[in-house]
């Protein structure tokens, strides 16, 4: 017998969060009338309902050192540099923090092998202990998705990487990671929930940008945090408006995420709109 990878959720379902943690992160769920949700935690602080939701902010250079271990050299490095390589077939990764690493910073995240020996991109499903500088911890695969093709040696080069529904947050106006999805409801920081990425949903609106019945939505640039707004256009061409063309002041530009399409009648700035999503089926 199959286990199923989406989570069938009855109507109501995905108005619930809990402090306790029910399913891996990412997980997959969806409602009889075919909207598709995401199992992620909210970070801090509290998750406002209505609102579009990013991965949390990408870390900066200092963690990037962190994350990305390269053994035998100075900085971050894996225990494999004590001498004993790591074999195909293992599931348990032995790190070593030059810097303070977190307990369950990566889990349900992934671990990169970005050499030829061992490449690729697995599933981490613990990671336990917090380290301090020069501790050692254990981050461990999903035993289904252990370590391929050759042994692990010093010229491995790792990196770890968060889930990208992992203390997700309202949405800046200049963003800082990727869109994942919209809050269903508002949700208390720290809390599990499930985030909407496709389908009919509620998202609040910002008038910065007219949005248009049947034209497609952006994450608001220049708007406030969480809103979404309209597609720039009338007489700005896509080269003039990725150049810095201004809308009431507030600079525009079309690299900003697409999330959906307008579904009905267009209501006063600050109130929900409702949209076809399609971040993520």
């Amino acid at each position: 017998m199959s286990f199923p990878y989406v989570v069938g959720l009855a109507y109501g379902r995905d108005k619930k969060f809990t402090s306790t943690k029910y399913h891996p992160l990412g997980t997959k769920g969806e409602t009889p009338d075919g909207r598709v949700f995401y199992y992620a935690q909210a970070g801090s602080p509290a998750l406002v309902g209505g609102t579009i939701i990013q991965s949390k902010a990408a870390e900066g250079s200092d963690a990037a050192a962190k994350t990305n271990l390269l053994p035998a050299v100075s900085g971050d490095k894996t225990a494999i540099g004590a001498g004993s390589n790591i074999p195909t077939g293992s599931a348990s990764i032995g790190v070593v923090w030059v810097t303070a690493h977190a307990s369950g910073e990566y889990t349900d995240g992934y671990m990169t092998v970005d050499t030829p020996a061992g490449s690729g991109m697995y599933r981490i499903v613990g990671d336990d202990a917090t380290g301090s500088s020069n501790t050692v911890t254990v981050i461990r695969l999903h035993p289904q998705d252990t370590i391929q093709d050759t042994a692990l040696t010093t010229a491995s080069r790792l990196s770890f990487h968060h889930n990208p529904y992992a203390s997700v947050i309202v949405a800046p106006t200049t963003l800082t990671n990727v869109v994942v999805g919209v809050a269903p409801v508002a949700v208390t920081a720290a809390n599990y929930f499930w985030l909407q990425t496709y389908g009919p949903a509620s998202v609040r609106y910002n008038d910065l940008i007219s949005a248009v019945v049947g034209e497609t939505l952006m994450a608001g640039v220049g708007a406030t945090a969480g809103d979404a707004v309209g597609v720039p256009k009338s007489t700005n061409t896509e080269s003039s408006v990725d150049a810095g063309a201004t809308v009431s002041g507030q600079q525009l530009t079309n690299a900003a995420p697409r999330i959906g399409t307008v579904l009905d009648g267009i209501p006063a700035d600050d109130k929900l709109l409702q949209v076809m999503l399609t971040i993520r089926a």
